[in-house]
């Protein structure tokens, strides 16, 4: 038998040894000393308070009230008393109790230290593994490991399923990069979402965002051709019209007169008669027709 196994049948064969538990006991007769507490209290609530008592009636109250902490003290002392048995047996099996964990936990480092120089073992081997099938320039070993071999290193795993899974991945990323292809026909947007593609191995995700990209670009192209037609229309020649600024050349004798006239131009022509017209105080009426 090895040592190892030795322990283990060593450890089945402890038991906690043989404690003996009884009743606890505490040996007292209250009943004296009870009949006398019940005695000097019946003759003090019989007291009545007086003007020529009231001291005493204090000085009772504090006595009273030291007597009762002070049987309450002897209480907790003798409470500490009757439990220090069990405080020195469960401190006692406390110690046992912490050997023990400590002694797990070294066990505890030993094996996952272990476990994980075998983890590496085998993540070597499914590197290779992946490397034959070409594909690791383009998507590396860690980054399938990632998305898909959260159950490759389970004792439950063998190596011909993890073989398996790696073959329909392999299968699955050529399908989608041939999809990628029939869908986008230009070479430099193919090469950009296909980098995308291999970093998240997420066929719909990567169209989904290629296809807002692309309403983008195109909206853009309609943005930019409304904006050139609007440029075009605010660049239309403008017949430009000789309208004199000032009024140096009226004259004012004094007489007014009724003058009704029309005006056939634009509008901002017809905004800036109306404004002579306020400027020099004239009384008018203007008639628009839209």
């Amino acid at each position: 038998m090895n040592q190892t196994n030795y322990l283990a049948v060593k450890i089945e064969n402890f038991n906690l040894p043989v404690v003996k538990v009884k009743q606890g006991e505490i040996n007292f007769d209250l009943t004296e000393f009870e009949n006398k507490i019940k005695d000097l209290t019946d003759v003090i609530n019989e007291q009545q308070l007086n003007i020529n008592n009231v001291d005493e009636f204090y000085n009772l109250r504090a006595k009273l009230n030291n007597f009762a902490k002070k049987i309450n003290d002897d209480k907790i002392r003798i409470k500490k008393e009757y439990n220090q048995v069990y405080v020195n047996f469960e401190n006692q099996v406390k110690k046992c109790k912490s050997l023990i964990e400590n002694a797990s936990e070294h066990l505890d480092r030993e094996l996952k230290d272990f476990e994980e120089q075998q983890k590496q073992i085998l993540r070597e081997e499914y590197q290779k593994m992946w490397k034959d099938f070409g594909k690791e320039s383009f998507i590396p070993y860690e980054r399938i490991e990632c998305l898909f071999g959260s159950k490759w290193f389970l004792k439950s795993t063998s190596k011909k399923k993890v073989l398996l899974e790696m073959v329909d991945i392999n299968d699955n990323i050529n399908k989608d990069v041939e999809i990628l292809k029939n869908t986008i026909d230009d070479n430099k947007e193919f090469n950009l979402v296909l980098k995308n593609y291999y970093n998240s191995l997420d066929l719909s995700h990567e169209l989904g965002e290629y296809a807002k990209w692309k309403n983008t670009i195109a909206q853009q192209i309609i943005e930019k051709e409304v904006i050139v037609e609007k440029v075009v229309e605010v660049e239309k020649p403008v017949k430009q019209q000789n309208i004199k600024t000032t009024n140096e050349e009226l004259k004012f004798d004094g007489k007014t007169i009724n003058a009704l006239f029309s005006i056939n131009a634009e509008e901002s022509v017809i905004d800036y008669v109306e404004k002579i017209l306020k400027d020099n105080n004239v009384k008018y009426q203007v008639r628009r027709n839209y």
